[in-house]
């Protein structure tokens, strides 16, 4: 695991900058000047990939930003031990933000500024995102971590990502969805979707897939020539074989003009770290056409656009649709394990219920492999904004604590609790102990208690520590003899899909044991320490569903293509 701070204003010049002198500093600049360079910034480094940044573009982008003096400096300090930084996504979305607010229509080329302006403004940006919560005198122990996790939420979101595991994941529990009809809970998304928005969800989701394909796979030399390689107008999409109309409609879901962006962020901001009117319109329109704004937002406007879509319709559908949700998770994440778990020599038991009361749930799954036993709970609650990223830690954790550990209005137990009640129903009391049809405890000896999250909170650094505080007070008098009961750790849906394709090499309790090994104060995530030996281990199962993905996509955008390619192959 790297460790890398990003470099300030305030680090090189000793004061920090305040929100209006970083206006000030860019409001000279035109927006559309702006907004692409700030886009171009982020291809070049594909800052939505995990890992460091190819060094060489980088060195570029920063002669072109700095004078020589800073310039060498910054070069150096990206390949310390402890990278010092420049470049970040937050950092660009958030000069995206400010001057689609602030800047003029007509003003200063961005593009052609003499090294040096443009890269104090980059460096003042990065002044604006902590909120000054880690003065530590008179704070006790649990309310540093409290406010460092606070700090670390948008920090985790404005890391690299997988771009396949959530496109595929949201297609599949699309998919899932559908078997849903006979809950109550059930909702017609594709139907409520069209009804909603004028195209069908097919339609767009070819129509995002192909943006996002797109905008990821442009090479260095396309980009050389400038923001005209990544400015798309709407003929673009008619390449593809859909009706003009699904292109013109989806454009007018995905795109917003600078306008619209300043009155709605107006309305309701939460801050530098609030980026929620630019994740509804991950495309910026200007003179010459739309502009991406970041890679991830597309790719979440593929994953969350049909949900976000129905969640508005009204609040009784949005309700709905939460609880059907839930559901949904589960389902994706018992089929998840099952395949991944096969020739495992593991046992995995979704939904398992007690033998003396079938009503009653252990919990959402739980995996027996050799003398471990690995319990889960699932949780698909979506964090609202003005929880993570206004600073407010008070807010933060009392939806923490209604989502993820007990919700104390309704007096309903919720994940950690959950998996407390669990251990105890399982191992307190032998004569009492409750019994699971087809599973056999006796050879137990180790327990761990696994919360994960649909949101991407609970792949947060400090998420893990948090929520053991509440699991050791459900844990009190109640620690069973016979068993180890290891500390409560929590990943998001991502951190087990990455390491469930190594899942025939080493087992989920044996991923839990090299990060407890490795982390034993629980700052840290599932996946940020590889176990060396599994390092490049291809996850096949993400990999077939990906193609299939891909597959689908493609039958349904180039129908003719897709034809002669498949009849290729079939010679």
């Amino acid at each position: 695991m790297i460790w890398s701070t990003y470099a300030t204003f305030e680090s090189m010049h000793g004061v920090k900058s305040s929100r209006s002198e970083l206006i000030d500093r860019l409001r000279p600049f035109s927006r559309a000047s702006v907004i692409s360079l700030c886009s171009f910034i982020g291809l070049v480094l594909k800052l939505w990939e995990p890992g460091g940044y190819d060094l060489k573009r980088y060195d570029h982008l920063i002669s072109c930003a700095f004078d020589p003096l800073r310039g060498d400096w910054y070069k150096l300090a990206a390949r310390l031990q402890h990278p010092e930084l420049v470049f970040h996504r937050r950092q660009l979305v958030l000069l995206v933000k400010l001057s689609a607010m602030h800047c003029p229509v007509v003003g200063v080329d961005a593009w052609n500024t003499a090294p040096g302006f443009f890269g104090t403004v980059l460096l003042m940006a990065n002044d604006h995102f902590h909120y000054g919560l880690t003065e530590w005198a008179g704070i006790a122990e649990l309310d540093k971590v409290k406010r460092l996790f606070a700090e670390f939420i948008p920090v985790s979101e404005g890391a690299g990502f997988r771009p396949e595991h959530k496109l595929v994941r949201s297609h599949l529990m699309l998919k899932y969805a559908s078997q849903f009809r006979g809950s109550p809970n059930f909702i017609d998304i594709p139907a409520r979707f069209q009804e909603a928005k004028g195209l069908s969800l097919a339609d767009y989701q070819a129509l995002c897939f192909g943006l996002f394909a797109k905008c990821a796979t442009i090479s260095i030399e396309e980009l050389q020539r400038g923001a005209s390689a990544f400015t798309f107008v709407e003929p673009n999409f008619h390449a593809m074989a859909l009706p003009k109309r699904s292109v013109t409609l989806f454009l007018e879901e995905v795109a917003s003009t600078p306008e619209h962006l300043s009155a709605r962020i107006k309305h309701r901001d939460y801050g530098p770290n609030d980026f929620t009117e630019l994740r509804k319109h991950p495309l910026i329109s200007v003179s010459k056409g739309f502009l991406p704004i970041d890679i991830r937002f597309l790719v979440e406007k593929f994953e969350g656009g049909p949900y976000w879509a129905i969640n508005g319709i009204d609040k009784s559908t949005g309700d709905r649709l939460r609880r059907l949700w839930g559901e949904v998770f589960e389902v994706y994440m018992n089929d998840l394990l099952t395949e991944s778990l096969k020739q495992t020599g593991a046992q995995f038991i979704p939904d398992p219920r007690c033998t003396d009361d079938p009503s009653r749930q252990v919990c959402d799954g739980l995996i027996l492999q050799d003398e471990s036993l690995v319990l889960l709970e699932y949780k698909a609650s979506m964090f609202s904004a003005e929880t993570k990223y206004t600073g407010n830690v008070s807010l933060l954790v009392e939806e923490v604590e209604k989502k993820l550990v007990r919700d104390k209005a309704e007096s309903k137990k919720k994940g950690v609790e959950q998996l407390a009640d669990a251990v105890v129903r399982l191992f307190r009391n032998e004569e009492k102990k409750a019994a699971v049809r087809g599973l056999e405890l006796n050879g137990v000896t180790r327990v761990y208690p696994l919360l994960v999250t649909l949101d991407g909170i609970g792949g947060s650094l400090l998420v893990s520590r948090l929520l053991n505080h509440y699991f050791d007070n459900f844990m009190a008098d109640r620690m069973p003899s016979r068993v180890e009961v290891k500390p409560l750790l929590c990943t998001d849906v991502e951190g087990l899909e990455e390491v469930s394709g190594c899942f025939p090499r080493l087992g989920l309790a044996g991923f839990l044991d090299y990060w407890l090994s490795k982390d034993p104060n629980f700052i840290a995530t599932l996946t940020a320490f590889t176990v060396p030996e599994l390092e490049g281990y291809r996850n096949e199962r993400m990999a077939r569903e990906w193609r299939d993905l891909s597959e689908e996509i493609i039958a349904r955008a180039f129908p003719e293509e897709h034809k002669a390619a498949n009849q290729g192959k079939d010679l």
